[in-house]
């Protein structure tokens, strides 16, 4: 096995857009905080690993996306130490799109007790991807959208919308883009709901600019947003391998792809089930990788922190 070193600026942790680590895999993820590292595998170069340091020291923040947040109420003291941001995806889609999604009356009753613990400042909740279907249609977003809203507008930071991407997943299942008039109509609507319960709502990744109805052009690991909970100013790093329309903070996504059983037909990054079955039966909460174990012919590529000099607070 080979050693290397490595040197980041920004040490900001997404727990997973890759796969919702806290439903499936929360043992795991606070074995990995406890033992002060965790390695994450190359999604495309099979044979590098790159080891990250997880502790206070190093860590500026951890952006935690979930659908299932209930792990974490089961035992929030694995977070609370660190600076984290938890993003809770509540959709209106049923079985045939989410099959395995937790009830929403839960997760909303979920979010509303993290807020009371982690502080309103600190959740935020992602509306998206916004599907359109004959059983979705856009009379129906609206009207749910604005229950989810009028349900946790007291507990909530933002509210991040998007439309969803044409993927191999989503050509798949017959999911495909919405329109530009769509897109208005939704972005008026949601508007006009912002407004009457006084909250943020904001878009992230999209190319097309809705600020016109109260909407803001945003990104879902906002530097600024991330200052704030931190207490000392994060950088705002360009990657070559970001959407284009992407601003959001470097980061490090630890997750794994096709390694969610949640089985979301809009899911860009988890479109293999027998794929997604193998990984998951193959966990072991144990190793320091999500999934597997590391191998002789593995490049270890160990990243350190370089140290923070401005302080904002």
């Amino acid at each position: 096995m080979i050693y290397l070193k490595s040197e980041v600026k920004n040490m900001i942790f997404n727990i997973s857009g890759r796969c919702d680590i806290v439903a499936f895999y929360y043992p795991w993820l606070k074995k990995r905080l406890q033992e002060g590292y965790v390695d994450v595998r190359h999604p495309f170069d099979k044979n590098k690993i790159f080891r990250y340091p997880l502790n206070e020291r190093s860590i500026d923040a951890l952006v935690v996306c979930t659908k299932n947040p209930l792990p974490i109420l089961q035992e929030p003291q694995s977070l609370l130490q660190y600076p984290t941001l938890i993003q809770i995806t509540i959709t209106p889609y049923g079985k045939d799109l989410e099959p395995y999604v937790v009830p929403k009356k839960k997760i909303i009753e979920a979010t509303k007790q993290l807020s009371q613990i982690f502080g309103r400042n600190q959740i935020d909740v992602r509306y998206d991807p916004i599907v359109l279907t004959e059983k979705y249609t856009i009379a129906q977003h609206i009207a749910s959208f604005e229950h989810l809203v009028q349900a946790l507008h007291q507990d909530v930071h933002v509210f991040i919308i998007s439309f969803v991407d044409e993927y191999k997943n989503t050509k798949k299942h017959g999911i495909r883009s919405l329109t530009l008039e769509e897109m208005n109509t939704l972005a008026k609507a949601f508007g006009k709901i912002a407004k009457k319960y006084n909250v943020c709502v904001q878009t992230c990744g999209e190319a097309v600019d809705f600020s016109c109805y109260g909407i803001k052009k945003g990104k879902c690991i906002d530097k600024e947003h991330l200052s704030e909970i931190t207490g000392h100013q994060i950088e705002w790093i360009k990657e070559k391998s970001k959407r284009q329309h992407c601003e959001c903070a470097d980061y490090r996504d630890i997750g794994v792809y096709n390694a969610c059983p949640h089985y979301c037909k809009y899911c860009y990054a988890n479109f293999d089930e027998k794929l997604i079955d193998y990984h998951y039966v193959h966990h072991d909460p144990e190793s320091s990788l999500l999934i597997g174990q590391l191998e002789k012919t593995d490049k270890v590529i160990e990243i350190s922190f370089k140290p923070r000099q401005i302080t904002l607070f």
